[in-house]
């Protein structure tokens, strides 16, 4: 089983960027195989999921550090909240990111659900899914075709162009996170993985024979790899729940710091809990 951090962009560590760098460099140095960075511009108040007052830095500036003070560990955004990005502006941001990070950025794009933070960044709650999914196809034109064209109902342009590409050919990884049956089709039909954030493994049980159903419904490309299932569980795992989730076809374990506590607490939670410890 793959292991992972998630939340290293939020909480203390958005507050202090030398915690986020000790943190990042204590995974890799322990063989974590993966960073996930969390995306929220703002977020409504009251918020029900966590204090509206908790840092959150922004996803492609954290991505952008963790790729500095790292080398080899994998940078994942986990999950762009895609339709309230513009998506020629994002296309340069992420290609540029994994240039400096060497070619090691994954795209994890979910739909997002906050309709405060939807009105405040521009765009419909309802119509998030069309978006997302021109915003793909526009993106992955900017980085795949000589001569980059797109002509869509939100994204229109021809004769320009943007580099540098990314360094990952075809193009950067793409990981889809969601519960909707839209966002289980875009995962079949274009992700190399899917992303489940929160869940336990009872959760994780329903999602994946959710997203099984979509598989058994939707036409993935010829010749493409299964999707790498990536969980963020409720809770810190032992060895018998990783055993369990390992069952499910989960490839991947994205563990969440207690971003709230001191940083040698912090630090500790990250030795007791690597990779040669816990599989």
């Amino acid at each position: 089983m793959k292991i992972g951090l998630t939340g290293v962009n939020s909480g203390r560590m958005a507050a202090e960027p030398d915690l986020m760098s000790r943190i990042a460099r204590l995974a890799e140095e322990l063989g974590y195989d993966s960073l996930w960075a969390s995306d929220h511009i703002a977020v409504a108040d009251p918020m029900v999921r966590f204090p509206p007052t908790m840092p959150m830095m922004d996803v492609v500036v954290a991505m952008t550090y963790l790729s500095a003070v790292t080398r080899t560990i994998r940078i994942c955004s986990g999950i762009v909240i895609l339709p309230q990005r513009q998506p020629v502006v994002l296309a340069k941001q992420l290609a540029s990111v994994d240039v400096v990070s060497g070619g090691r950025l994954t795209l994890g794009i979910g739909v997002g659900w906050n309709e405060p933070e939807m009105h405040a960044a521009g765009v419909s709650l309802h119509e998030r899914g069309r978006r997302t999914d021109e915003y793909l196809d526009a993106m992955y034109a900017l980085w795949t075709m000589d001569k980059p064209e797109y002509h869509g109902e939100y994204v229109d342009f021809g004769g320009i162009n943007a580099y540098p590409r990314p360094v990952q050919k075809p193009a950067i990884p793409l990981v889809v996170g969601g519960y909707v049956p839209s966002s289980y089709r875009r995962a079949v039909e274009r992700g190399g993985g899917w992303y489940g954030y929160g869940l336990d493994v009872e959760k994780a049980r329903q999602r994946l024979t959710e997203l099984r159903d979509a598989h058994s419904r939707h036409q993935r490309p010829a010749g493409w790899a299964e999707l790498e299932i990536t969980v963020a569980p409720a809770e810190t795992p032992d060895r018998d729940m990783l055993r369990a989730y390992a069952e499910l076809g989960v490839h991947r374990l994205a563990l969440r710091i207690p971003n709230d506590q001191s940083p040698n607490d912090m630090e500790r939670f990250v030795r007791e809990h690597a990779p040669d410890r816990l599989n």
